[in-house]
């Protein structure tokens, strides 16, 4: 009776603490944040913004004129010359030489380049955007694993104290076999159902080290310390939840970015049918001046462009076609994500409402089982019940007991999930 007692003790003393919330699990944010300096995805969506910003600098060189540096040989035959007062006159080099060094500068473009910087800054930010995805993906899967290993690590607590109460009871039974107050076969029952136990303690640990493994190749943590289901869940356990706060989500950003990109190169193609007026000049040294064609002498140029694209065969027009049928798409992406994620978030909450009180009826199902074990046992000391009823009993109490721990665990996972459909980055 004193043995049952402690065991109920024990398995309540281990989910009394179960679901204790707190205002933030250090720990946990401890390792998310080693996990966006760890995990090579992350280090990618970081590169991808350094990248953004050397493309914009680029860019933004367009502002400045070209140069570029020029030399050439050529060797002309026959020679040009001609007689003029009993003189040959050469009119050019056999042996041709030209060095210079240009420039290009536009001066008017109606537009184009500021189009591309304004896009180049935009892709910044969407790269910025594609990396707040990337840690609340990450962050979620290193919360969950957290989780998991709390959770394992909790169940194997409760598979211990099943074992030890079994083992002690086997020893029970084997001492009233031998003075014949009990039967071959209640040991025989007892010792499969403790195989049973320890197998199942054998899988838990099994799936606790590969949560381990995981969370190691996620975040370069080996272990934890934590062993309560901690999450922060405030403000979040609530039906109202205003829908539209899903609109922080980094994936729903990332959608709206793809519409924006797509309306910016839309601009950048109609300004392709836009003149441009720029500036154009070289200076240097060239051969080929007359009279004396043979002489390097210093030259130099200057002048003014203008240029206006013709579409004669549609390509441009085409082009436009095509790219608003792009924004168009990403708008109907967009629009069906947002659908989406709200249909999520409504489905979750109401997840979280049924777990509550899944969660409320194993507690009055182990209050329930906790005393149909005291009746059991009070049956088998006037000799009325079998130990293996008190066994029965006993372990009715601990499936209770798990169950309830499985329902804490889900409601964990809910809430992770929650924080995600909404953007809220809940490691800060």
């Amino acid at each position: 009776m004193k043995k049952t007692i402690l065991l109920i003790g024990y398995i309540l003393l281990i989910n009394g603490f179960a679901f204790s919330q707190t205002a933030s699990n250090s720990e946990l944010n401890k390792i998310i944040e080693a996990s966006f300096n760890y995990f090579p995805a992350i280090k990618e969506s970081l590169n991808a913004e350094k990248t953004a910003e050397e493309k914009l600098k680029m860019v933004e060189m367009n502002k400045l004129p070209d140069f570029s540096v020029t030399g050439t040989y050529n060797y002309m035959m026959p020679k040009i010359s001609f007689p003029i007062n009993g003189n040959e006159i050469q009119f050019a080099p056999v042996n041709s030489f030209n060095s210079s060094i240009n420039t290009n500068y536009t001066i008017v473009d109606f537009g184009r380049l500021k189009a591309s910087i304004e896009k180049s800054k935009f892709e910044i930010q969407n790269a910025k955007h594609n990396t707040a995805a990337a840690q609340m993906q990450l962050a979620q899967q290193v919360a969950s694993i957290y989780y998991s290993i709390v959770y394992l690590k909790k169940s194997i607590l409760v598979q211990d104290s099943v074992i030890s109460y079994l083992q002690q009871n086997k020893k029970v039974v084997d001492n009233k076999i031998l003075n014949g107050e009990s039967y071959k076969i209640d040991a025989l029952t007892l010792q499969s159902t403790l195989d049973a136990e320890r197998n199942k303690k054998l899988d838990l640990l099994s799936q606790l080290q590969k949560q381990i493994n995981l969370l190691e190749y996620t975040s370069g943590f080996k272990t934890i310390v934590g062993n309560n289901f901690d999450f922060n869940s405030a403000d979040i356990n609530n039906s109202q939840i205003d829908s539209t706060k899903a609109l922080a989500n980094p994936d729903f950003l990332l959608l709206s970015d793809k519409t924006i990109l797509a309306q910016k190169e839309l601009f950048i193609i109609k300004t392709k049918s836009r003149p441009s007026v720029g500036l154009h000049g070289a200076g240097g040294y060239k051969n080929g001046f007359v009279p004396d064609v043979n002489d390097m002498r210093f030259n130099y140029y200057g002048g003014v462009s203008f240029m206006l694209p013709l579409d004669l065969f549609g390509k441009t027009k085409q082009q436009l076609k095509v790219q608003q049928s792009i924004i168009k798409q990403s708008e109907l992406a967009t629009q069906s994500f947002e659908n989406k994620n709200n249909k999520d978030i409504k489905d979750i909450l109401s997840d979280i409402e049924i777990n509550a009180l899944k969660i409320k009826n194993t507690e009055s199902q182990i209050a329930s089982a906790d005393k149909a074990e005291q009746i059991i046992a009070l049956k088998y000391q006037n000799g009325i019940a079998t130990y293996l009823d008190v066994v029965a009993a006993s372990t009715a109490v601990q499936k209770a007991a798990l169950s309830k721990l499985q329902c804490e665990y889900q409601q964990t996972l809910n809430y992770i999930y929650l924080n995600k459909l909404r953007g809220i980055e809940f490691w800060k």
